[in-house]
């Protein structure tokens, strides 16, 4: 035994927690598939839903105005899913906007038209002015264990949410401004 209650637990119980950790990509594996049967099920109008399903996957609803440069995703690494505290253990609801298709202004007011996701739906981190990610957050669960079915089912909601607010809020800023054309 040492002075350190915590090695001294993890010393006596090592095995027990390295069976348990090994079931971690068992329950990656019924997350994401789950999230990926939660988002398929989605039904929006006016925008396509793009899958990616590459690490990390992608989901993506283009905002019908902005012409591919406004888009609202949902992002996630499978192997990062349920590996602890963090922004990656979790899939985050992102406010992309392409760098240099919007002016500066239309970009900072589309930014100011969304702050209320900061608040209501935890998408408080904001990006700078050439970042793809101009608004985005994590969506942690607000307590755990969690019910993995539950838990997709909440994110495809949210996720859905989000795109129909931001379509909303950004409409009128993007109908006064024509994107600039992308290059290549």
């Amino acid at each position: 035994m040492s002075d350190n209650a915590k090695l001294d637990f993890y010393l006596q119980h090592r095995l027990q927690i390295e069976e348990w950790a090994a079931l971690r990509t068992e329950a990656q594996q019924r997350l994401d598939d789950e999230l990926l049967r939660a988002i398929a099920a989605i039904d929006v109008e006016d925008s396509t839903m793009k899958i990616n399903t590459s690490n990390p996957r992608t989901v993506h609803f283009h905002l019908p105005a902005a012409r591919r440069n406004v888009w609202v995703e949902l992002n996630w690494r499978k192997s990062a899913l349920l590996t602890g505290p963090g922004l990656t253990a979790w899939p985050q609801i992102i406010l992309v906007i392409r760098p240099g298709s919007l002016d500066p202004a239309t970009r900072s007011a589309i930014i100011d038209a969304t702050a209320d996701l900061a608040i209501s739906d935890g998408m408080g981190q904001l990006g700078r002015a050439n970042d793809w990610w101009a608004r985005w957050g994590s969506l942690t669960p607000h307590a755990e264990p969690i019910d993995i079915h539950t838990y997709a089912q909440y994110c495809a909601l949210r996720f859905k949410e989000v795109w129909v607010r931001t379509r909303k809020d950004t409409a009128a800023l993007l109908g006064r401004e024509r994107p600039r054309p992308i290059e290549g």
